[in-house]
């Protein structure tokens, strides 16, 4: 009896592009709704589309994710401008990416993101206080992230 061939769940795309920045813009807005006080899971669905189709169009993901969640939430800013491009950033974590390295870049890709965005939103001043208030919601994106990207690698696993 021949052994089935095992085939990596993140080896070809369940997903289009468009649908990708869909559940992204979708997830964010989600969890805003659910009053989530730090930025909705985009990074994953970045992260994902960089494995499955490329920096670039992970990059594009990321981007268009954050900067349309955040239009149809707060309007344009100067802040949209600023997570779209770390968003995109995200979705450069994918290159070369599979499912057994999945969650750590998506972690990495969220640790990069809050790290840049604390500095930016400090003013590169070191404030104790203003670091330490941001921990729960730190924490809270980091949450929202894997949780997100847990239930994706659940959902495209093969099923027996």
């Amino acid at each position: 009896m021949e052994e089935e061939e095992k085939t990596s769940i993140l080896e070809k795309p369940r997903f289009s592009l468009g649908e990708l920045v869909l559940f992204a813009v979708l997830a964010h807005l989600a969890f805003r709704f659910l009053n989530w006080p730090s930025p909705g899971p985009v990074i994953p669905f970045a992260v994902l589309a960089g494995i499955w189709y490329g920096g670039a169009r992970g990059f594009l993901v990321g981007a268009i994710g954050f900067a349309f969640s955040e239009l149809l939430l707060f309007g344009i800013s100067t802040q949209t401008w600023f997570d779209a491009l770390l968003g995109g950033i995200a979705g450069l974590f994918g290159i070369g990416g599979n499912e057994h390295t999945f969650l750590i870049r998506v972690l990495f890709a969220t640790i990069l993101f809050e790290i840049v965005l604390q500095l930016f939103g400090a003013g590169f001043v070191l404030h104790t206080s203003y670091y330490l208030n941001k921990i729960p919601s730190i924490a809270l994106h980091f949450a929202a992230n894997i949780l997100v990207a847990t239930a994706l690698v659940y959902y495209l696993r093969p099923k027996n």
